[in-house]
């Protein structure tokens, strides 16, 4: 389970919470669960291998675990949602849970003639 590490002013996670977080993620139906997960901010995928690290901390597309309900500073691993980095800021609702549960409802699908044209 995740703590909060107070000398460091940080959130330390564990692998069990990284997994629950991607599970918490809307899917896309053209790609492997495993592999690709949809950010419930910006709609844009996520590729797991992509997890915001010191590696690639810049990189637009790196995600990395929020809080779905922000309002109780609960660790569980049910209260953990994995979206991009850059998007975290961009959170306006200190409870994402019914913008999540919407996102959760439709389909979302990967597009990949719009990836092709961007490389």
């Amino acid at each position: 389970m995740a703590r909060f590490d107070e000398l460091k002013n940080e959130v330390i996670f564990d692998n069990n919470d990284l997994e629950q977080a991607w599970d918490h993620a809307p899917k896309l139906i053209n790609k492997p669960a495993n592999n690709f997960r949809l950010c419930y901010v910006c709609k844009v995928h996520m590729e797991r291998k992509m997890f915001a690290n010191d590696k690639n901390i810049n990189n637009k597309l790196a995600w990395t675990i929020d809080m779905i309900n922000a309002k109780k500073f609960d660790l569980e691993p049910t209260n953990l949602v994995a979206i991009h980095l850059a998007c975290v800021k961009l959170i306006t609702k200190k409870n994402s849970t019914r913008t999540l549960k919407k996102t959760h409802k439709m389909l979302w699908q990967f597009d990949e003639e719009f990836w092709k044209k961007k490389k």
